[in-house]
């Protein structure tokens, strides 16, 4: 288990409302928890995802195909023009290479023209999920006719979100791609916009040649210049590694936004550690049961918001699931919980003293996760949760290092380790002395973790990466 958590006809421009309001200064979006149950309805529906991917959304795409440059097609220049910066809002926001949003826009709406553009503001051409269902940003849904083809084609009713803004529109596309398991394969290429639309294009839309599509007109209207603008980091990129050692990462995914802490733990109790984020300023955990990107399994508040508590996971009870609990920087307060949900501390003590550092483990072997702190290079352990004096004391490593603690033999003792640039420094017994095992994995910046991937009954690697 993780035992320390460390450290987005012809129309004019007047249609595409100019690029003022797809610069607009709102508020950064954050899913909330409560979005948290839709996502997890569209994960386990991914034929029902919100694009149009109908008879009527492909012949919009068609169309925008049919398009090429030309002296006096300046409805392509007007509607790049406010597209472009819209979509580096987006990029700016979630991740998005802002290419491809650009491209997919002129693609989805048919350079702006398309009746859900133009009428709605609908630029990507998604769905409501349900009739009184658009979704976190869209104001309503629209009802049109649309040809649908199973194979046959046929006209059928279908409700399509109504946005207030061009920009909100982008917003939404940028949250879905972000948000769903679906395309969390796209956001290891954020650099290479080209691989980014042929990951999306896998799910977006049924079209064979979609991703050509997308790329053959980044490439045609050099949209990837709108790429030239450094986002910010958005995303935690989780790097696991099945065995104890450096090498290439086993598997790769996201999980989590930048600011969250990373967790690691046995959510379930079925042996395998999974990943959990905590993010401070709205005192919320976000549990995973799998080693896989996607909408969390178990969410809940629990603690005070801020950046003065700091998250800890342990099988505090010895009933062979982890669950969390918060320690308090500046009091060296303890608040654990045997259940992974909100409600009061189930064991409340101080222990260690303002600038310590929380590590927990299993010291002595028992079955039960307690607690400790790093105070500059010395390690200050109890075999209980409850304040006292420490009952194992020793230094291991140097002041600043990333402390790790694990079962590194397997002998069902914790054993510790110590970070110092991407160096790991393992040691098997809780005292001083030279590493045990010593390997390079990741690099300096990265948060570093170790868990059971694989339920092999030992820790194994892992980085946390804010991409």
């Amino acid at each position: 288990m993780v035992l320390l958590a460390a450290t987005l006809g012809l129309v004019g421009v007047g249609v595409f409302e100019g690029v003022a309001a797809a610069a607009d200064n709102q508020p950064n979006y954050v899913p909330r928890p409560d979005e948290v149950s839709q996502q997890a309805w569209t994960d386990a529906h991914p034929g029902d995802m919100p694009t149009a991917d109908t008879a009527t959304q492909e012949k919009t795409r068609a169309e925008a195909m049919e398009s090429s440059p030309s002296a006096v097609d300046d409805f392509h220049d007007d509607f790049i023009n406010v597209a472009g910066p819209a979509a580096q809002a987006v990029m700016a926001e979630y991740g998005v290479p802002a290419s491809v949003g650009t491209a997919q826009s002129i693609l989805e709406s048919n350079w702006g023209r398309s009746s859900l553009s133009q009428n709605d503001k609908n630029y990507f051409g998604f769905k409501c999920t349900s009739a009184s269902n658009p979704g976190p940003i869209a104001i309503g849904c629209h009802n049109y006719p649309t040809q649908e083809c199973t194979p046959t084609c046929h006209t059928v009713n279908a409700y399509f979100r109504v946005y207030a803004s061009m920009k909100d529109s982008f917003r939404d596309y940028g949250r879905l791609l972000s948000t769903s398991s679906l395309y969390a394969p796209a956001f290891q290429y954020v650099d290479n916009p080209d691989q980014f639309a042929r990951e999306i294009a896998r799910h977006y839309a049924t079209d064979p040649d979609y991703a050509n599509k997308v790329i053959g007109l980044m490439q045609t209207w050099n949209l990837y210049r709108f790429n030239n603008v450094t986002p910010p980091k958005t995303h935690l990129q989780w790097l696991q590694r099945d065995s104890l050692d450096g090498g290439a990462a086993t598997r790769s995914f996201v999980y989590g936004l930048a600011g969250d802490l990373p967790l690691v733990g046995d959510w379930d109790g079925n042996g395998s550690e999974t990943p959990g984020v905590y993010r401070p300023a709205e005192a919320t955990f976000y549990l995973r049961n799998s080693n896989t990107g996607g909408a969390a399994d178990i969410v809940f508040r629990y603690g005070t918001p801020g950046i003065g508590q700091w998250p800890v996971v342990g099988d505090w009870d010895g009933n062979g699931t982890d669950t969390i609990g918060v320690f308090n920087l500046n009091t060296a307060q303890w608040l654990l919980r045997n259940t992974n949900n909100g409600g009061n501390a189930d064991t409340t003590f101080t222990y260690g003293t303002q600038g310590d550092l929380p590590v927990v483990g299993d010291w002595n072997g028992n079955g039960s996760t307690a607690v400790g702190v790093r105070r500059g290079n010395t390690w200050l352990l109890r075999n209980h949760n409850s304040g006292g004096n420490a009952e194992i004391a020793f230094t291991y490593g140097r002041a600043g290092d990333f402390p790790l603690v694990g079962d590194w033999n397997g002998n069902r003792t914790e054993g510790i380790g110590v970070v110092q640039g991407n160096t790991w420094l393992l040691r098997y017994s809780l005292s001083a002395g030279d590493p045990q095992i010593t390997f390079a994995y990741g690099r300096t910046g990265d948060i570093f973790v170790t868990g059971d991937w694989n339920h092999n009954g030992r820790p194994d690697v892992g980085v946390v990466r804010t991409i």
